[in-house]
């Protein structure tokens, strides 16, 4: 929200439970009728549609939570938007890739798998808004997001699971932690980095098309939690228990190639995972700080 007013956009936020904030609009997308009512009075230009049950391991428990909002949800806002047709970015996942081999980096023409509840979510979310972009001509863009952190990430995901531990163990002087899979290789990009791309291909991506939303390079899960405990200064108080490996964990490797979208949007990555990182522990600490 903050980047789309600061390129100039006016934002119309949405949520199904709205902030203490009188700008949100209150709005649950699995009720077809409301969301065509809200279209019908904001007549947006655009919408990022990032509204979803985004944990992997989450959709293994709830199967169906998942699938009525991720596919009902996306079908009820396609179905509102067929008549206006704004641009619309669908904002889908790196999961939707078939487990990689050979270690290089997907591009947008490897094939799709779904793995998960999750990731038939996001698998059918792209085939839809594809339908809609053929048979409507609403012009659809896709993003296919790698693995995004930064200030504000919540503790569902791996590093900002990291960040509240290490901001917690700081005041308490050590302790213990408990993690998922470390050795596990992802690529990582800033939020801020992934706004500015989404901001991109909502204005000028080309309908039809999905893109990469990536780095192009792996970093080792165990890593970012050593730069994570270097940064608190904690490494020598902490001890890390890592959980035995579920049925749902993921690929072990994840990496995408960022050509199209660099081609298409000029856009590139600017902040860096060390950046990303500090920032992600100072804005816990500051909840916590807030807390007493």
């Amino acid at each position: 929200m903050d980047h789309l007013h600061r390129a100039g956009h006016e934002v119309i936020p949405t949520s199904l439970e709205v902030p203490a904030d009188a700008s949100w609009e209150p709005l649950d997308l699995t009720d077809g009728p409301s969301v065509r009512r809200c279209l019908a009075t904001f007549e947006p230009g655009g919408i990022v549609h990032c509204a979803a049950r985004a944990s992997v391991g989450a959709s293994w428990d709830d199967p169906a939570a998942t699938y009525r909002t991720n596919i009902e949800g996306t079908a009820n806002l396609l179905e509102a938007v067929k008549d206006l047709k704004p641009r619309v970015l669908l904002v889908g996942s790196a999961q939707q890739y078939a487990p990689p081999s050979g270690g290089r980096p997907l591009a947008e023409s490897d094939d799709q798998l779904a793995t998960s509840p999750y990731s038939l979510t996001k698998i059918a979310q792209e085939h839809m808004g594809l339908m809609y972009y053929r048979q409507y001509g609403v012009p659809v863009v896709f993003s296919r997001s790698f693995n995004h952190t930064g200030p504000g990430q919540a503790p569902e995901y791996a590093v900002g699971s990291f960040a509240s531990q290490v901001a917690r163990l700081e005041l308490e002087g050590g302790g213990e932690m408990h993690v998922g899979n470390l050795d596990a290789r992802r690529d990582f990009l800033d939020v801020r980095d992934v706004v500015r791309a989404y901001t991109l291909l909502l204005e000028s991506g080309e309908p039809g098309e999905a893109y990469n939303v990536c780095s192009g390079h792996s970093v080792r899960m165990g890593e970012v939690l050593d730069k994570l405990l270097g940064i608190s200064g904690l490494t020598q108080k902490v001890r890390v228990h890592p959980q035995a490996r579920h049925v749902s964990d993921e690929a072990d490797l994840l990496v995408g190639d960022p050509k199209k979208i660099s081609k298409a949007t000029g856009w590139a990555p600017q902040l860096s995972l060390d950046r990303s990182l500090q920032d992600a522990l100072d804005w816990y600490r500051s909840a916590l700080e807030d807390r007493q």
